[in-house]
């Protein structure tokens, strides 16, 4: 049977372990503040692992790889709570700014020539 290997040391005094609750809960906070599924997941991967849970645990708690615990253990590590925050991304620019999108969807469709008398969305 495989040794179970966590990325966190499992040995913890006093001090250590009211750290990783202050960090749990400092977690939760910023969490709370991103309302994101994605972020969630990651920020419940270094939950679970600072509460000792291996990578494989962990992946199948959460229902992701264990490649990409560990590479979301890593960058947390490296980066600290800001490096769990999705970094810039290439690709084509907007063509529409949010602010001009707010304006066009708070109109109706009629403003802007189209027979309707309300806006749809794509299913």
């Amino acid at each position: 049977m495989a040794r179970k290997r966590s990325l966190y040391n499992r040995k913890c005094g006093k001090k250590s372990q009211l750290e990783r609750k202050a960090l749990v809960k400092k977690l939760k906070r910023f969490m709370r503040k991103y309302k994101d599924y994605r972020f969630t997941i990651l920020v419940q991967i270094i939950i679970l692992a600072k509460k000792g849970k291996s990578v494989s645990e962990v992946a199948v708690i959460l229902h992701v790889l264990e490649v990409t615990v560990r590479r979301w253990i890593r960058r947390f590590n490296e980066e600290g709570y800001h490096g769990l925050l999705d970094k810039p991304r290439s690709g084509r620019p907007k063509k529409a700014s949010d602010d001009m999108l707010f304006i066009i969807l708070s109109s109706k469709p009629v403003t802007f020539g189209i027979e309707m008398g309300f806006w749809t969305a794509l299913d």
